[in-house]
């Protein structure tokens, strides 16, 4: 089967963040799939150029199985809310262009993210007659209005009910989580063609491909440290701060040391404070997911806070399935939602109310006092993930998705 990926980004190992695109992209090559995957050149993360594009409207590279066409755009600077708009325009629109050189593809699977990628997607499955099925990681118009990055208003309105229209017409759609599945459904959708198909731990993959063997705490000069680590973006999202608030308060424990790997707006602000407090934390910036996986196999506990909006309760993404696969016990400040019920289905965690810093540094020491519940909470973690959030199983559910969704178009075409 040929299939057609249009996704907003395309990461290793060897780069930073997530891997969803690499990880459908190769699972489906190894399945005897021919897989093209058009994305932009400029990582909307890092905001780094592709070093071969260049003046060139888009190039190729073939990656494990996978053929790559990299599309120029316009620049991404985060900060600027203009440039991101521009750079999701001009890069989505490179993408439908240089689909039409890719022959007769049987499926085309697209991200939900940009909106405008989503519609030109839409637009390209209609005019080359093949099925939609739709990843949906992000529904950027609700998130945007939850958290007053963008105002409502009849523009924003009508952007919505033009995206909601695609997923009706959809032939397929998937969600990262059990809570952007209710968003849909809440969108007219059938439940029929939907499916909660989350992230996951691709255990075999990074044994193949990450050297355990290295001592990233000795690296980090942290030999004999009691580690918390948080790892991710430091935006207006994450709620650092509690961390931080917390740190502060287990700082009397000189055993007890904080480690924050990512990078983003806000990271500067939280450097300035944790050097104001003198607080025993450093801050690593943005490093390969590689680097991620051993920092999350070596560390005792790792941390995620939230701002208390309840959309944030949609939220399930790799940072969560990184720390339990790896067996480390999480706690987590934030509103009920995806990432609560998987704690307390795991019993790999402790869930607490999003600012309750005070909560996080009481259950930081004791599972420093107490070894013996903290491998408890990280065997419960990791035995969780390998029963249910494998990455390689997550992906045959995909394959058999794809299968039906293709084989019941050429059936509705009859």
């Amino acid at each position: 089967m040929k299939i057609l990926l249009l996704f907003h980004h395309y990461r290793t190992i060897n780069m930073r963040g997530g891997l969803r695109s690499f990880e459908i992209g190769t699972y489906l090559a190894a399945k005897g799939h021919h897989v093209t995957a058009i994305v932009p050149g400029i990582d909307p993360l890092t905001e780094a150029r592709h070093p071969g594009l260049k003046l060139k409207p888009w190039i190729k590279e073939r990656i494990d199985g996978v053929t790559l066409l990299w599309v120029n755009s316009s620049s991404n600077e985060r900060a600027i809310k203009l440039s991101r708009i521009l750079y999701f325009l001009t890069s989505s629109c490179m993408q439908f262009l240089a689909s039409f050189f890719v022959r007769k593809p049987d499926v085309l699977i697209s991200t939900s993210l940009p909106p405008s990628l989503l519609m030109l997607a839409y637009l390209l499955a209609r005019i080359r007659r093949i099925p939609l099925i739709v990843d949906v990681r992000d529904l950027p118009f609700d998130y945007s209005v939850a958290t007053q990055y963008m105002r409502g208003g009849k523009l924003i309105g009508f952007l919505m009910k033009i995206e909601a229209a695609i997923y009706n017409r959809a032939d397929f759609i998937f969600t990262v989580s059990k809570g952007i599945l209710q968003m849909i459904l809440g969108k007219g959708v059938s439940p029929e063609k939907t499916s909660f198909l989350p992230i996951g731990y691709d255990k075999l993959y990074y044994e193949k491909n990450i050297d355990f063997g290295r001592n990233i705490r000795k690296e980090l000069g942290l030999n004999g440290k009691f580690l918390v680590l948080y790892a991710g973006s430091m935006g207006y999202v994450v709620d650092i701060m509690t961390v931080l608030k917390a740190a502060e308060l287990t700082s009397k424990n000189e055993n007890i040391f904080y480690v924050f790997a990512g990078a983003g707006q806000r990271l500067k602000e939280y450097e300035a404070f944790a050097f104001k407090k003198k607080l025993p934390a450093i801050f690593i910036g943005e490093v390969p997911k590689s680097d991620i996986i051993l920092l999350c196999s070596t560390v005792d506990v790792c941390v995620y806070a939230l701002d208390d909006k309840p959309i944030y309760g949609t939220f399930l993404g790799n940072k969560v399935f990184d720390y339990l696969g790896t067996g480390n016990p999480l706690l987590f400040c934030g509103p009920e939602g995806d990432i609560t019920e998987l704690l307390h289905e795991s019993l790999g965690g402790i869930c607490l109310k999003p600012g309750d810093f005070e909560g996080l540094a009481e259950n930081i020491l004791a599972l420093y006092e107490n070894p013996n519940k903290l491998k408890l909470l990280g065997k419960n973690a990791q035995k969780t993930v390998a029963r249910k959030y494998l990455t390689q199983n997550l992906m045959d559910q995909l394959n058999d998705i794809i299968e039906k969704t293709v084989r019941q178009a050429a059936e509705n075409r009859l």
